[in-house]
């Protein structure tokens, strides 16, 4: 079907065709497909029923604890349910919140690469950190 695996996440994938951007995400056996056109779109459900038995649940309303909400203006993604859920689990549900300034936060990218380092393969190991305020927020590595 044309879809490469992005180099972000191992469980998207994205096709080029003609333009026109579809993408895949994968996650045990839920699947969002989503693109520019809904030929596209359409077209990949279509392959996908060839091998695969598939219930088509409509449009993406809630997925991994995400909330889905389309408007006018976009969409917007929030978790608020399972942040309620971990608050009631962890019995801060009644907590008292209180608004935090963040008058200014340093954000850091660190990337390192060794080119061709190990002895063994001759292959390069590489790898990423983002600090934000000084704390790690991201980090990858790839060999």
């Amino acid at each position: 079907m044309g879809f490469q695996m992005s180099k972000a996440d191992a469980s998207l994938f994205v096709s080029l065709v003609q333009g026109e951007v579809t993408y895949v995400l994968v996650y045990v056996d839920g699947i969002v497909i989503t693109g520019q056109s809904t030929t596209a779109i359409d077209q990949v459900v279509h392959a996908l029923r060839v091998s695969f038995s598939l219930k088509d649940l409509g449009e993406l309303y809630y997925f991994l604890g995400v909330k889905v909400q389309r408007s006018n203006d976009g969409i917007m993604l929030s978790q608020k349910k399972f942040i309620l859920k971990m608050l009631a689990k962890s019995g801060l549900s009644k907590a008292t919140p209180t608004i935090t300034h963040m008058l200014a936060v340093r954000v850091v990218a660190f990337a390192y690469a060794d080119w061709g380092g190990c002895v063994d393969d001759r292959r390069s190991m590489s790898g990423q950190y983002v600090l934000v305020g000084g704390n790690l927020v991201s980090w990858s590595t790839n060999k």
